[in-house]
């Protein structure tokens, strides 16, 4: 029997793999087999946890069932016309399978039968010349009624379906927005292209490239306001009207305030007494008394070095040196920095492009304003802030080449003294041209805000843009024009002498384009300082709505150079009469 055991015993331990032999070697344990412990559950089969994914939001959910069905709408063939059938085509239709019957008239009711509305219907007589049943059905004439006007029948022209803003979620501009500005875009491109599928590619395009640019809706707005202005100029639509001029006697007649209150019999009969207004001391101040009073106000030598004033150059004649740093400025004489988006770019020795780069910058100003927790800068133009692309395109990078070119200058010359030497404004245009910026408009009034001088001057070099969103001066508002920088330097210094006073604001400008040196200068931009000091200056349309309360560069078209000369008196004559006033002077 232990035989049988031990030997039963031995079977077992030889089926048994190697690795399951183990004994312990522990007292009290000898011929015990060891086992590993096996958890009391399985778990081979347990679902794995895995992260719920967070369920879209309802905008999202709309967003994608529309997304879905711009595609079924895309992918949908499209639908045949129905087949209307008609009297001619009645015999085609029948197939050789099918056996046409004969036509049966239908038998009238008797005449003493009631219908079912219990009402005697008459009997109608039957034509007894009824067309036969194989006679083609006869093709039927139609007119026109009475009084009505015949119309050809025109074929619906076949149309490709208009393109539309493709979907995006969370996008930063409105996509109803888009779509209404792309629409406009595809008008002026139907215009340029040949053919529909062109204007289309190019609508989407350009549309796609506004979008890209801007950062807010603003500047969306603004990009695609320039892109339609210059799409109309492709095909020579012009964006806003032009005021035609009107001559001095077929312009109507200006009726006063008091008239209006008089009415109609007040020209004519007098009931009540008529008030002269006073006029105080400081409204008539002419020649040498004004000439006194804008004195105080007359710049310093020093004070023309620091705000950038031509001065003449010692060294050589004719020629005028600046003693304002420029804030950028390259070693090498063909590096330029382009005055709009500030890239750097180079122009040949003969004021030709190295290579013709697109120009992309922001036309308004960069300004600081406080908000909550800080300050931010924000462009005025779109609103978009210092990393914002810019908002307005240009041909090619322009540059400022007048701070470069100090040749040609001209000096103001003394004259026989006399007690009143002149007080005039003046204020010019400019352009960009391969050469830099150039004079194009300048305008000249006295201290009665009557214009003495205007005309436009011919730059020497080819034109680039003519600036028209600030100058107002366009392509066919040069046509024809001679006059040259020389001529207007002539009739200047005939009109001016070296003890002249000339007023402007950031008359420096000015005086660089015209290329004239003068001393005696009345600055607006000096006159009413910024409150952070220079090189900061106020804007001339904040000077006057701030002291004049007058709205000035407010007109679509561009700035008028008379307009911003007059300011220049206006706020003068403000500044004396308060000096007066307050007894200063």
């Amino acid at each position: 029997m232990a035989d049988d055991k031990m030997g039963s015993q031995d079977q077992t331990q030889e089926s048994l793999p190697e690795e399951e032999v183990n004994f312990t070697s522990l007292p009290g344990q000898a011929g015990k087999k060891r086992t590993a412990h096996q958890a009391s559950f399985d778990t081979s089969n347990m679902r794995r946890l895995t992260q719920k994914r967070p369920r879209p939001s309802a905008s999202q959910q709309i967003h994608d069932r529309y997304k879905k069905l711009q595609e079924m709408a895309a992918a949908a063939p499209p639908a045949e016309p129905e087949s209307v059938p008609s009297s001619s085509g009645s015999l085609l239709s029948s197939a050789a399978n099918k056996k046409r019957l004969a036509h049966r008239p239908k038998i009238p009711p008797p005449a003493g039968k009631y219908t079912l509305n219990n009402k005697r219907s008459p009997v109608k007589p039957q034509n007894s010349l009824r067309k036969s049943p194989s006679t083609p059905a006869p093709t039927l004439a139609k007119t026109a009624p009475k009084g009505g006007r015949r119309v050809a029948h025109t074929p619906a022209p076949s149309t490709l379906k208009r393109p539309t803003v493709p979907a995006e979620f969370g996008s930063k501009i409105p996509t109803s927005t888009r779509q209404q500005y792309l629409n406009k875009i595809v008008d002026e491109c139907l215009l340029i292209c040949q053919s529909e599928q062109a204007a289309y590619d190019r609508a989407l395009k350009e549309e796609k490239d506004c979008y890209d640019r801007c950062t807010a809706r603003q500047g969306y707005l603004t990009a695609t306001v320039s892109t339609i202005r210059r799409l109309r100029s492709e095909h020579g639509l012009s964006t806003t009207p032009t005021k035609k001029a009107v001559p001095a006697n077929q312009q109507r007649p200006k009726m006063s305030h008091a008239a209006v209150l008089g009415g109609s019999r007040a020209a004519h009969t007098s009931f009540s007494i008529h008030r002269h207004p006073i006029q105080s001391a400081e409204d008539n101040l002419q020649g040498a008394e004004l000439y006194r009073h804008l004195l105080h106000y007359v710049l310093t030598e020093e004070q023309l070095k620091e705000n950038g004033f031509p001065r003449p150059s010692v060294d050589k004649p004719g020629s005028a040196v600046l003693f304002k740093e420029q804030t950028k400025k390259s070693s090498d004489p063909t590096m330029k920095y382009c005055a709009r988006c500030g890239k750097q770019f180079t122009v040949l020795n003969n004021n030709r492009y190295l290579k013709r780069d697109e120009c992309v910058y922001h036309h308004g100003k960069l300004w600081k304003r406080r908000v909550a927790g800080g300050i931010e800068s924000r462009y005025t133009c779109c609103q978009g802030d210092a990393q914002a692309e810019g908002c307005s395109t240009g041909e090619l990078h322009v540059w400022d080449s007048r701070k470069e070119d100090m040749e040609g200058y001209v000096t103001t010359l003394q004259k026989s003294p006399t007690d009143d030497p002149g007080v005039f404004a003046l204020d010019c245009e400019m352009c960009y041209t391969y050469g830099g910026m150039e004079l194009t408009r300048v305008s000249v009034v006295n201290w009665s805000n009557k214009l003495v001088y205007e005309t436009l001057v011919k730059p020497e070099n080819k034109v680039i843009d003519y600036n028209t969103r600030f100058s107002g001066i366009k392509a066919e508002d040069m046509i024809g024009i001679e006059t040259t920088i020389r001529d207007v330097q002539a009739v200047l210094l005939s009109m001016f002498s070296a003890e002249t006073l000339l007023l402007g604001h950031s008359l420096e400008s000015d005086l660089l384009s015209l290329k004239i040196i003068h001393s005696k200068v009345v600055d607006t931009s000096v006159v009413f300082p910024h409150k952070m000091g220079p090189p900061y200056k106020r804007a001339l349309r904040t000077l006057m709505n701030e002291f004049l309360q007058k709205i000035i560069q407010n007109d679509v078209g561009g700035h008028d150079s008379k307009e911003d000369a007059v300011a220049c008196v206006d706020l003068m004559k403000w500044r004396i009469k308060e000096d007066i006033r307050s007894s200063k002077l």
